[in-house]
């Protein structure tokens, strides 16, 4: 929580700096009532005093003290841990800055968003630096608006990307695979998308897709292994030798003992009729990866065709806890 303290802070001094102009409004509206004029003194031009702009000043700071007193809830703490927090606080500034630009189009006044500087500029009085401001307020407003934008398309592609990121709980998968396609479209280089939809196709059995996939992402990131691995198990369950022995071998020479590859080397020797160099390659890939459910499952079910039967079921007990733990996580 306190970690969220720089943050609030920040918003405080934003909407103090938002409320300095309405509350000085108010403050002259009041300190200047006839009322309370000296008929001693001359009388002063009050044209400026309105019932409207002061009820307008007044909503504007109630506003902004309702804003103030919501950041210290937790349902204003959710907010601003989500990705869309700064695009929408760019946006609000923004917005604020075209809207001074309005106002001063609206009254012939604006008061210039420089830090430091508070005097405001007429037209009729001041016109170089009215218009100055006019422009400076207009500019800020702009970039502000364009930064908030690539900010939300930063965001929603985050979003995305954590939906997207590969897991292996197949009520998800549908899901994952939808977030990777927004993803896909949001960041068309991004190799680790092509590489978690390439996972999730792998998992449904749509093994062109899933080798389309990682081919993709191999091209986007051509040092990484694990890529052609998972490739390469995709053209083993394809019965694709060839193509799945190349991408294994390449694998081999960086990573000798990447479990993936040692998986899909399983899958071959298992199509071969090789039953103990598949458990071999399954054993030594649980070294690098204990907690692959599948890499767990399958010698269970090979012992059992090589008649060890004690090894079969101790490996079931093994993944009815991994399972277990797993469910664990999840709720």
């Amino acid at each position: 929580m306190f970690d969220d303290v720089p943050v609030r802070v920040g918003l405080l001094i934003v909407i103090a700096a938002i409320a300095f102009g309405p509350a000085q409004y108010v403050y002259r509206h009041i300190a200047h009532s006839p009322s309370r004029r000296d008929i001693t003194k001359p009388a002063e031009d009050l044209s400026w005093r309105t019932s409207g702009q002061f009820v307008h000043s007044l909503s504007i700071l109630a506003a902004l003290l309702a804003l103030a007193v919501f950041i210290f809830t937790p349902s204003a703490e959710q907010f601003a841990s989500s990705p869309r927090f700064w695009p929408i606080m760019i946006a609000v500034f923004g917005s604020w800055a075209a809207l001074t630009v309005v106002q001063g189009f609206a009254t012939g006044r604006v008061q210039p968003l420089m830090k430091g500087l508070d005097k405001t500029f007429e037209r009729q009085t001041h016109p170089k630096r009215y218009w100055a401001s006019m422009g400076w307020n207009a500019a800020l407003g702009c970039l502000s608006v364009w930064l908030a934008y690539q900010a939300n398309e930063d965001a929603s592609a985050q979003v995305f990307a954590d939906k997207c990121a590969y897991a292996t709980d197949v009520h998800l998968l549908q899901q994952q695979l939808s977030a990777c396609e927004e993803l896909i479209r949001l960041r068309p280089n991004d190799p680790d998308a092509y590489a978690d939809r390439g996972l999730i196709l792998l998992d449904v059995g749509a093994l062109d897709g899933a080798v389309a996939d990682f081919t993709r992402a191999r091209n986007l990131d051509p040092e990484d292994p694990w890529l052609l691995a998972n490739r390469g198990i995709a053209f083993a369950w394809k019965k694709n030798r060839a193509s799945a022995h190349k991408d294994f071998e390449a694998v081999r020479s960086v990573d000798p003992s990447n479990p993936v590859m040692l998986r899909g080397e399983a899958i071959l020797r298992k199509d071969a009729g090789d039953l103990e160099g598949a458990v071999d390659r399954l054993t030594a890939s649980m070294v690098r990866d204990p907690d692959n459910l599948w890499a767990l499952r399958t010698p269970s079910e090979l012992y059992w065709e090589l008649g060890e039967h004690e090894k079969s079921i101790e490996d079931d007990r093994r993944l009815v806890q991994l399972k277990k733990e797993a469910q664990i996580r999840r709720d």
